[in-house]
């Protein structure tokens, strides 16, 4: 928990000793707070390795909350995304609906980290040795052939809409840092599953 997540939870749930509050209210400051400081730390975390910890634990007070909260995250989320990825959608999406808010979901943990399946089809696909390359070389120096077979697997495979659309249109350069980022953070998995 960040120290603004942490300060948002403490100052909604601390309660003022000459104010006499019902537990209905109390409960219902307790489930603000959680949300609002769950998600300060999910906004806080991303394009940071510790998300994929961080989510499994704060996305509960989010997707619990109603569909407007959400779409309040969800707007709040693409924001820092475009900040932190300059990466925004070309079509303005509304996230009106249970499903619409899941897709939105599914593409926050592919961006983040639940992308290990597409690193493995791509790398075991240009037969390249991860132990002994120089990866980020090997990136700059093959970066259409990789956005090449990032189309081949986008064919091949059933992505939602979302993570569709950023694979095809994030910025080549951008794609080859993100890929790059990514097969760091899973190098030891991916020469594992490149071996067999």
């Amino acid at each position: 928990m960040s120290d603004k997540s942490q300060e948002i939870l403490l100052g909604v749930i601390t309660e003022p000793p000459e104010t006499d509050a019902d537990s209905l209210e109390i409960d219902q400051r307790f489930d603000i707070a959680a949300y609002e400081s769950s998600k300060r730390d999910i906004l806080d975390h991303i394009k940071d390795e510790d998300f994929k910890y961080m989510w499994p634990i704060a996305n509960k007070d989010i997707i619990n909350r109603s569909i407007q909260d959400q779409a309040i995250f969800i707007e709040q989320a693409l924001e820092k995304i475009s900040e932190i990825y300059d990466f925004e959608f070309s079509v303005t999406r509304t996230f009106s609906s249970k499903y619409e808010c899941g897709l939105f979901y599914e593409f926050l943990q592919f961006l983040e980290y639940n992308n290990l399946s597409l690193l493995e089809t791509i790398w075991k696909s240009l037969n390249v040795d991860l132990q002994t390359t120089n990866i980020k070389t090997f990136l700059e120096q093959n970066g259409v052939k990789i956005i090449s077979e990032i189309d081949r697997v986008i064919k091949l495979n059933q992505y939602s809409e979302m993570i569709s659309l950023f694979l095809r249109t994030y910025y080549k350069d951008k794609m080859i840092e993100w890929f790059y980022n990514h097969t760091i953070r899973n190098k030891v998995a991916l020469i594992i599953a490149t071996k067999m």
